[in-house]
């Protein structure tokens, strides 16, 4: 999953033979998006993922520097054709479903809609021809007090149903945790923190060992549960902490 923010540019990356998808931040002026979805695609990104979530970017009380503050300006967004103007670095905040449809139409790839906590949002993303959803509240750094997305995932699940894939992202550190978010109707989960974890102490083996170490976990998780394949994880395998009640499977 790379950044339209990215410092790599988007050919380099596909030149390592990966297979990879852009996560897009759609500028305020959606000309400026045109460019490097364009660009994207050439390099042969394998979906859009249109972040719908951060409209405005949280404020930190570090008292630090920010980010854009201490990186190398080379680094700084080098898939815009003008890295440094405020087009690139401002943020639509007039989002809707119409982008998602423009996307689809614009480019012919499948387009993911990240930031979905409400299961009325996932039908709207749908009903607009995403291809998937992905419950996430971008790592609870954005907006204080957001639901987590561990509950928020069951209902988006259940309202998309069959019609796309759900995958989710935020505090996933175990094998068992990605059991869970599959018992809960997710078809992938995704990690932030603990790859870029791994890189900062070993670099590329580190991210590696993360990488088969959770596989591992997640096998054993499975065999102890008793499933052959993350497919076969029935949506009865948990049971809610308050009530000690088996959830009713989608449509029930």
């Amino acid at each position: 999953m790379v950044s339209s923010n990215a410092g790599t540019p988007f050919a380099d990356i596909a030149s390592t033979g990966v297979d990879w998808w852009l996560q897009m931040y759609v500028t305020a002026d959606r000309s400026a998006t045109l460019p490097v979805v364009e660009r994207a695609v050439e390099a042969g990104a394998g979906a859009i993922v249109l972040t719908a979530d951060t409209p405005v970017v949280g404020t930190k009380y570090d008292d630090g520097p920010s980010v854009w503050d201490a990186v190398d300006p080379a680094w700084l967004r080098v898939n815009f054709p003008d890295p440094r103007s405020e087009v690139a670095s401002e943020k639509a905040t007039d989002l809707g479903p119409q982008d998602i449809a423009w996307l689809a139409h614009q480019f012919g790839l499948p387009v993911v809609v990240k930031g979905v906590l409400h299961p009325a949002d996932a039908r709207r993303c749908v009903d607009a021809g995403a291809a998937a959803v992905w419950v996430s509240n971008h790592g609870g750094r954005q907006l204080d007090r957001a639901v987590p997305t561990a509950d928020a995932l069951e209902g988006v699940s259940a309202e998309v149903g069959a019609a796309a894939e759900v995958y989710v992202d935020g505090g996933v550190r175990r094998g068992s945790d990605a059991l869970v978010a599959a018992a809960l109707g997710a078809r992938a989960v995704f990690l932030g923190r603990p790859p870029l974890f791994a890189l900062a102490c070993d670099g590329e083996p580190g991210v590696r060992r993360v990488l088969a170490e959770l596989g591992e976990e997640l096998e054993e998780s499975l065999r102890l549960a008793g499933c052959t394949s993350l497919g076969a994880v029935p949506r009865d395998l948990l049971r809610h902490p308050a009530t000690g009640r088996i959830p009713a499977p989608p449509g029930v």
